[in-house]
């Protein structure tokens, strides 16, 4: 989902999945798919959702699993249903702050029009879960990154984006963190933006966990922006030379480690250096659990195709073209595994001639 790989708008696409909360007490008729969502176990809790009914204690968040995975497909009039029958039966600042987060989701892949309605929708329901709830740091990140990624026709309220964000750091300073880098770079530009990064990781020097990842993982991508390759390099082995030495282990770095992963092989599919770090980091990210808010697998195993490619190992490349395939690519990776896969067949034809 290219919307969701673009690093800005990815900070809008992470903030979904903890708007999901789990009943203590779930029935009989709803205790599989409780366990499943307690247990973080996405695919039992896609399995079981259109099972749960109306009387069901968990109806309503087997209605935004339901959503999530939808808009994720982009399937917009369908994750829409989903929502608006779960905003039927409650309008906690839970489900509001969910709903919103849809309803923005759904405006970043709708034409003109409904872009307008929905992205204003997605407005009201961020505010209003804020609004009856002003300390809770999530529903305040939600309308804030609202504020941040939205035009003003839509509501955004840019004047309230310093005020907002500082009012999140004081509350959670890691949430707030990743949304000051963007918030520098649009009002004081990248070099300002580095700047106060550099400056945060002299700070966190002797911090072991998130935080200081996902500096490093910030820089990276700003660097990767600005076609800095050799210092992007730099960032993303810091995080994965961590994790892979257990300073933080991989399941405290989170997301900023799979993150490195991805960008170390795309990096690498994108200048041909780096070959062998670019391999691995996409092998690992491949076999890793990934959220589906993160870039698909399917784009992984098309990166691994173009550095193989670039090494001149054509049957490995069209290997890994294919595996992306079968991975279930999204509508912008499909015109490139078209092409990718007309040079495997140009190429077996000319082999096959050659030979004969």
């Amino acid at each position: 989902m290219k919307f969701c790989t673009t690093w800005l708008v990815w900070l809008f696409c992470g903030l979904f999945f903890s708007s999901i909360a789990v009943a203590e007490t779930p029935t009989f008729a709803s205790g599989e798919f409780a366990q499943a969502l307690r247990l973080g176990d996405q695919q039992r809790m896609l399995e079981l959702a259109p099972a749960v009914t109306p009387q069901d204690p968990h109806y309503v968040d087997a209605k935004l699993v339901l959503a999530f995975h939808d808009i994720n497909n982009q399937r917009v009039k369908k994750a829409l249903e989903h929502i608006n029958q779960a905003l039927n039966v409650s309008q906690t600042p839970q489900v509001t702050h969910a709903a919103g987060l849809v309803y923005g989701l759904a405006a970043m892949q709708s034409g003109f029009f409904n872009r307008l309605s929905h992205g204003r929708k997605a407005g009201k329901l961020l505010k209003q879960a804020w609004q009856e709830e002003p300390e809770n740091p999530k529903y305040l990140e939600g309308w804030l990154t609202f504020n941040m990624t939205a035009p003003s026709i839509l509501g955004a309220d840019k004047s309230q984006i310093k005020p907002l964000l500082e009012q999140l750091h004081s509350r959670d300073a890691p949430r707030a963190l990743k949304l000051w880098v963007p918030y520098l770079v649009s009002t004081k530009g990248k070099v300002e933006a580095l700047a106060w990064i550099d400056q945060e990781i002299k700070k966190k020097q002797n911090s072991r966990f998130a935080p200081l990842q996902e500096l490093w993982v910030a820089r990276g991508l700003l660097n990767m922006n600005g076609k800095d390759w050799s210092a992007a390099y730099q960032d993303f082995t810091q995080v994965i030379k961590k994790a892979q030495q257990g300073n933080p282990a991989p399941s405290d770095v989170g997301e900023a480690y799979l993150i490195s992963l991805y960008q170390m092989g795309k990096l690498s599919s994108i200048t041909g250096r780096w070959s062998a770090e670019g391999i691995r980091s996409l092998g690992a990210y491949l076999a890793a659990d990934v959220p589906p808010h993160l870039p698909p697998k399917a784009w992984a195993a098309y990166r691994l195709g173009l550095i193989h490619r670039k090494q001149g190992k054509t049957a490995q490349a069209c290997q890994r073209f294919q595996q992306a395939r079968e991975l279930g690519p999204d509508k912008d990776l499909i015109p490139l595994l078209r092409k990718a896969q007309e040079k495997c067949e140009g190429t077996r034809v000319k082999d096959k001639n050659n030979a004969s």
